[in-house]
């Protein structure tokens, strides 16, 4: 077991909630240049699977041709967690945009599976 690194306290404390999904308050973007973003639960399975899969190679113990509210916001905040996307609340909504690769932190430990976050 890894000891957690208090460094992203911050960003543990804000997470999405599959309500907030359901709300149409969490949008998603490629870029701080991306415009507005995209409302995460109007993503229709296969685009959301397809975000997935650009940040993981294999998704375990998701429903995949369902994405339910449930395994986005859990897969959302994994992503967080994992350096790969920013949150940013602002006016009730939650906006996740990705981290340019230039930026990533890597993670020697880390492996390419998003089975732990769903």
């Amino acid at each position: 077991m890894k000891r957690q690194d208090s460094s992203k306290e911050v960003e543990q404390a804000q997470k999405v909630t599959p309500v907030q999904i359901l709300m149409g308050r969490v949008f998603y973007r490629s870029s701080p240049n991306d415009g507005p973003g995209r409302d995460v639960n109007e993503l229709s399975p296969s685009e959301f699977d397809a975000l997935a899969l650009r940040f993981v190679d294999e998704i375990d113990n998701v429903k995949r041709d369902i994405w339910d509210v449930f395994a986005r916001a859990k897969f959302l905040n994994w992503l967080v967690s994992e350096g790969d996307v920013t949150l940013a609340q602002a006016e009730g909504k939650f906006m996740f945009t990705e981290v340019p690769a230039e930026e990533k932190t890597s993670d020697a430990d880390s492996d390419n599976t998003a089975s732990q976050a769903v």
